[in-house]
């Protein structure tokens, strides 16, 4: 596989009928024509001299739970929020609707 990065564009060139196939599936996780994209966020860490494997998570488009048929929730309190999944953190004030974040709604730090 090439990859070829020109400024915030990535290019990712297959380089044989394997990794062709794999580029199609992963099209296909990513892209949505009649709704929104999904995203790739990055896993952990990436040091080539500890481990060359690169890994990055299927985000599915965030925003509110009601809108992917989930029961709102809200802070009580001000409180730091996290993402289990890739570890992002997100500060909201009391009465803040708690988002969600790869698929799932944030949970509480605290």
């Amino acid at each position: 596989m090439q990859i070829r990065i020109d400024n915030n564009v990535i290019e990712l060139r297959p380089e044989n009928y394997h990794e062709t196939g794999q580029m199609e599936t992963l099209w296909r996780k990513l892209v949505d024509c009649l709704g929104e994209n999904r995203r790739l966020n990055p896993i952990g860490e990436y040091i080539p001299l500890k481990d060359n494997v690169a890994r990055f998570f299927v985000e599915l488009p965030g925003g509110s739970p009601a809108g992917h048929g989930l029961e709102a929730a809200t802070v009580t309190d001000d409180s730091t929020l996290v993402c289990t999944v890739c570890n992002k953190y997100l500060a909201l004030k009391h009465g803040d609707e708690v988002p969600l974040c790869c698929g799932r709604p944030m949970e509480s730090v605290d």
